[in-house]
């Protein structure tokens, strides 16, 4: 097994991923180190891909450019830090998508990086200072509470940007009002949204022909946790915005107190299944809706 750039250090297990420890990768490097170092448990087939997370962003990307300007015949010295952010040489400017175009990806995939990297750089931007997650998390808070003072905002509180966390908390009243808002500004975010039994996201929902292209949402969920919220077009041509949320707090805490790994995989499967279940009901609701409507 060879890693395809440097940097980056691989090693296989003799031992398979077990019930002890479901785990197929283990993290071993240093995040403050330059090399990441990986510890892959004993594959089930004889080749692949395994897909690893990139601890050093930064460095990583410098390699790329570096393996990238090789293949070219161009030689480069090795990356190296630097605290100036003023560069004595200009070669090229690469900007990004425009940020609506990310928010339709990041919509379509639920991408949770993605999420986290956009809730980074706007709380830069706007407070002309890098901030933390927790910290762009409640600047984003205050702005949204800022931005409709008329709805009660007891007990909405964000932890990061994604929702990947239950300690997040948003009433069904609270979602449906910053879609409204969201609805109003810069064309709609209706235009953004995944498209039931047709685009990614929610391709494989409401596909039904009578359900078909009559929703337009946003899916999400954690563990006990689902939701669905945008909008409907009902049987009658009418459009309703709806946002619903489903969620079993006691059986969340049961899963994030648990600490018997002997029962990972019962704890996984039977969250899984309540997912789903959460999903088919959700799904209910909203087709009836079409129909009764």
């Amino acid at each position: 097994l060879t890693p395809s750039l440097p940097g980056t250090t691989v090693s296989v297990s003799k031992e398979a991923a077990g019930s002890a420890d479901d785990r197929d990768v283990i993290f071993q490097g240093d995040p403050a180190r330059p090399n990441t170092a990986w510890l892959l448990k004993k594959p089930t087939t004889a080749e692949g891909v395994k897909i690893l997370p990139v601890k050093n962003a930064g460095l990583f990307t410098a390699q790329v450019f570096q393996s990238l300007a090789k293949s070219r015949g161009i030689t480069l010295s090795g990356p190296e830090f630097t605290s100036s952010l003023q560069p004595k040489h200009i070669l090229a400017i690469h900007e990004s998508r425009p940020l609506w175009q990310i928010a339709e990806t990041i919509f379509a995939t639920s991408d949770n990086v993605m999420t986290e990297l956009v809730l980074l750089h706007l709380a830069k931007a706007i407070t002309s200072k890098p901030q933390s997650l927790k910290e762009s998390a409640a600047y984003l808070e205050s702005s949204v509470k800022r931005s409709l003072p008329n709805i009660d905002w007891n007990g909405f509180h964000l932890d990061n940007g994604s929702g990947l966390t239950p300690n997040n908390r948003i009433s069904a009243e609270q979602l449906l009002a910053v879609l409204l808002y969201t609805d109003q500004i810069s064309g709609g975010i209706e235009r953004l949204l995944p498209v039931g039994g047709w685009t990614q996201g929610l391709q494989n929902r409401f596909t039904h022909p009578n359900q078909a292209f009559r929703v337009v949402a946003k899916s999400g969920g954690i563990f006990y946790s689902t939701t669905l919220c945008g909008f409907l077009y009902s049987a009658s041509g009418r459009r309703f915005a709806f946002a619903i949320l489903v969620s079993d707090l006691d059986k969340r805490k049961m899963y994030d107190q648990s600490s018997d790994e002997k029962n990972t995989r019962k704890k996984v499967y039977e969250a899984q299944r309540w997912m789903k279940q959460g999903t088919e009901y959700l799904d209910s609701i909203v087709s009836g809706w079409i129909d009764k409507y």
